[in-house]
């Protein structure tokens, strides 16, 4: 019943180890076996900016703000991690789809 949770830091993992492709195809899992959960639909969206697939990263974070209004935003400034890089990394992904300036 948490398959699409563990796909999820699974594809943030990926994200993490600069794996993109993988990062994106693990979070569509994700999203597959759960296409209500908002955070899958993040992850996915990280890893489409990376990738620069823009218009698919935004048709993402669309899905999330469709499924939690305000996910979106309340994210624009995560910082999961201790280290500063890395969350900054993670970030990067919504610079690259447009999101943060």
């Amino acid at each position: 019943p948490r398959r699409h949770m563990y796909l999820t830091f699974l594809a943030r993992a990926y994200l993490n180890a600069r794996q993109y492709e993988q990062a994106a195809e693990t979070a569509q899992m994700a999203v597959h076996w759960r296409p209500s959960y908002p955070h899958a639909h993040f992850i996915l969206a990280l890893a489409l900016g990376h990738l620069d697939r823009i218009a698919q990263a935004r048709a993402a974070l669309d899905e999330c703000e469709r499924l939690h209004t305000g996910f979106v935003e309340g994210r624009t400034s995560w910082q999961p991690y201790t280290d500063r890089d890395a969350n900054e990394h993670l970030l990067d992904g919504l610079r690259k789809a447009g999101l943060l300036e």
